[in-house]
């Protein structure tokens, strides 16, 4: 019974210990993960669950189920079970959320600044190490075991700025993910200069990270949420045609001039999208094998959407089963003679190709449900928020597969589990 009293506090700590750790320790994400997973099943087997809150936490359960159909017709089991095993999140995160609802509900806004605030450390940390001159970040890198090796590139940032903790890629999921929440928190009361100067790190990290796909979905994400505001605002105060002057003109400026602005004015945006029409150029003009082009992150993309749909089209219902997907794939690659390693560029074709049109469909139901959810809910900031949150995701499971790795996978369930069980926040 003592122990009892106690869960909802060792929920609370055990979670903001999650949050902390997300942007900077895998280490400390697995214990904490671990820990939460011991209280909730507490919970289950002592018969203190919690009424289950929202469909939106049952969908992941419902992928994990599909993904497991595919162990029947897997011939490499082993492989299937690892894998679906990796998978694990989609179960496990719907029960944290579950079981620690009330506890969630109740210091929400207090998680969301543990998470923008440990984020946006790792991104300072980001940033000083890009500015500091580059023999400089490597001894400090070399020095500090946890922070990773520093490895520089004969094209300096063509390829991204250095990344110390996690990989470049999640990062800059988690930072884009950490903007919006920060912009949410700040509309909600009138801006302060902490504030603002925690969206101008999170934003100049995001810029000089290189990743494009995250840059894109941002992008397009933030329009989003544009829009949704100013129909908020509108519906409030004005409806005139004035204000529909001021969205169209502001939405040009965020898809437009911030682009060219940052391409122009920030010289690792430039490097790096240069880098990618250079690598375009020469597979359009077939000199790309005079270079060192399994490098050539464009190119890989392309074969791992090109090599995804093959293996659909031979088998589009059932998939190869996610057992067989590695061998099924690399063999598909040696048939291109590039001498590429396989890569998977796509979460929804990984989940087509892996486990059929039944996971394609569940995937899809995971992240469009939600906007039918959300409308029905009284119109409120976080809504807004909400939509942004599932733009960004949708662009970026077609341009990379963070559900495969443990960072992109957490943001993204995690986040999720805020939308599912948060009651209606203005």
């Amino acid at each position: 019974m003592q122990f009892s009293t106690k869960q909802p506090l060792f929920f609370h700590w055990t979670f903001c210990l999650l949050l902390v750790g997300l942007p900077v320790s895998k280490a400390i994400v697995s214990i904490a993960f671990v820990g939460l997973l011991l209280i909730v099943t507490y919970r289950l087997v002592s018969k203190q669950s919690a009424p289950f809150p929202s469909i939106l936490l049952a969908i992941p359960v419902i992928l994990f189920c599909v993904l497991g159909l595919s162990l029947f017709y897997t011939t490499n089991l082993k492989e299937g079970w690892k894998t679906l095993i990796s998978y694990s999140k989609l179960l496990a995160i719907p029960l944290i959320f579950w079981q620690g609802q009330t506890v969630i509900r109740k210091r929400f806004s207090f998680y969301l600044k543990i998470l923008v605030a440990s984020t946006t450390l790792a991104a300072l940390l980001t940033l000083i190490l890009f500015l500091l001159p580059s023999e400089i970040t490597k001894n400090i890198t070399a020095n500090l075991p946890i922070l990773k090796d520093y490895i520089q590139h004969q094209k300096t940032y063509a390829f991204g700025a250095y990344s110390p903790f996690i990989d470049r890629l999640q990062f800059s999921y988690l930072i884009a993910v950490s903007f919006f929440l920060q912009l949410w928190m700040g509309l909600r009361q009138k801006f302060s200069i902490p504030q603002l100067i925690i969206l101008g790190i999170l934003l100049t990290t995001l810029l000089i990270l290189g990743a494009r796909g995250a840059q894109i979905s941002f992008l397009l994400a933030s329009a989003v949420w544009l829009v949704y505001y100013f129909f908020f605002l509108v519906k409030k105060y004005s409806r005139s045609l004035l204000a529909y002057g001021i969205l169209i003109s502001t939405i040009l400026m965020v898809i437009i001039a911030f682009p060219k602005l940052a391409y122009d004015y920030v010289p690792a945006v430039k490097m790096r999208y240069d880098q990618m029409l250079w690598e375009i150029g020469t597979f359009r003009d077939g000199t790309f094998r005079n270079y060192d082009y399994t490098h050539f992150t464009s190119l890989r993309r392309w074969l791992s959407w090109k090599n995804s749909w093959a293996l659909i089209c031979e088998n589009p219902i059932l998939g190869t089963g996610i057992g067989n997907y590695q061998t099924a794939m690399a063999d598909v690659y040696q048939k291109d003679g590039l001498g590429f390693p396989v890569n998977t560029q796509s979460q929804f074709l990984y989940f087509w190709t892996a486990a059929g049109l039944l996971a394609f469909l569940a995937f899809l139901m995971l992240l469009l449900y939600p906007v039918y959810h959300l409308y029905k809910e009284k119109n409120s900031l976080f809504k807004g928020f909400s939509f942004a949150f599932l733009t960004f995701y949708l662009l970026i499971f077609l341009f990379d597969a963070p559900l495969n790795y443990q960072v992109g996978s957490l943001t993204f369930l995690i986040i999720y589990g805020f939308v599912a069980i948060t009651p209606d926040t203005n």
